[in-house]
């Protein structure tokens, strides 16, 4: 029987969850981004009023392309 896997991409936006609006101070890497295994975080510098959203593509073994994920986005407000 072959394995079956649904796809699930999660992320976090200076802790925030998907479809939130979080309100960030101007500066230099005021944006984190934790990825879907929680094990890298990305740092990034919010200059207006923008969304961020992941999108994971999965490989089959033999390195192909076999799928992805669209997650929601966080929406960003500066001040």
């Amino acid at each position: 029987m072959e394995k079956t896997f649904i796809p699930l991409a999660v992320f976090s936006l200076n802790g925030y969850a998907p479809g939130s609006v979080v309100n960030v101070n101007p500066g230099a890497n005021n944006i984190s981004i934790t990825d879907t295994d929680f094990t890298k975080t990305y740092y990034f510098t919010a200059t207006s009023d923008c969304y961020y959203r992941v999108v994971v593509t999965f490989k089959n073994q033999y390195g192909e392309t076999g799928g992805c994920c669209l997650v929601n986005p966080v929406y960003v407000n500066l001040p």
